[in-house]
């Protein structure tokens, strides 16, 4: 797996500094995030399912009213896009009594006092609501999570090996377009469309090798589910 310095030696010897004499570490890492948000939207619209992660909460307190504490910086929801889905059971149960619960809808249903049970949840102004209930719960939560970010040089890509001369290329564009230096930004634009046809193609047709989809590599806690306990 490519860390960032490595895609910065690439797009340095791109734009004519193979020794990184300005084109450097540092200098690269101003135009990383942008490059990479563009990748990630340009993939979410493609429909990709590379985003697609699963995760336990273990324990939810009863009368949690939204998700948002999970939401923050560190914890397990941070990086969340968009919920799709959202099941519960019973804190030490086995998967087999996940239940789904209803939404996302406008508004969770208004129950009082509330059952041992998840009726309902929505997702509104970017934060999870829950209807009401009685008893603490695990909730499984089904959803599209952003890329890890990139903060250092020493940061992993967590995105295919398929995406790096897509984002190489990208990135060497967004430095021309610093320098001034049309050719640059116009060869390298191109390319990184180029390169971004042939990724959506090579996704396209692993995609159509799966059946049944039952879970992706997490990207940051490993294979599979993962459960967050409180």
């Amino acid at each position: 797996m490519l860390r960032v310095k490595d895609i910065a030696a690439r797009v340095a010897a791109k734009c004519d500094d193979p020794d990184q004499t300005y084109v450097d570490e540092d200098y690269v890492m101003g135009f990383v995030q942008d490059a990479y948000d563009w990748l990630f939207g340009k993939l979410r619209l493609a429909n990709n399912q590379f985003d697609e992660e699963v995760l336990v909460l273990g324990n939810v307190a009863a009368g949690t009213s939204t998700l948002d504490q999970y939401q923050l910086s560190g914890q397990p929801l941070e990086a969340m896009v968009l919920p799709r889905m959202i099941r519960w059971r019973l804190p030490g149960q086995s998967n087999l009594y996940w239940r789904k619960s209803d939404g996302p809808l406008d508004y969770p249903r208004d129950l009082n006092p509330g059952g041992p049970f998840l009726d309902s949840w929505s997702w509104m102004r970017y934060s999870v609501k829950l209807a009401n209930f009685s008893t603490a719960l695990d909730l499984e939560i089904t959803g599209d999570f952003m890329f890890d970010p990139l903060t250092d040089p020493d940061s992993k890509l967590s995105i295919t090996a398929l995406a790096n001369r897509t984002f190489t290329s990208k990135l060497a564009s967004e430095v021309g377009k610093a320098r001034g230096n049309d050719k640059w930004t116009t060869q390298y634009g191109a390319d990184a469309d180029d390169a971004l046809d042939d990724l959506l193609i090579a996704l396209s047709k692993e995609n159509q090798k799966k059946t049944h989809r039952l879970a992706r590599m997490n990207r940051r806690r490993g294979l599979g589910n993962t459960t967050i306990t409180q």
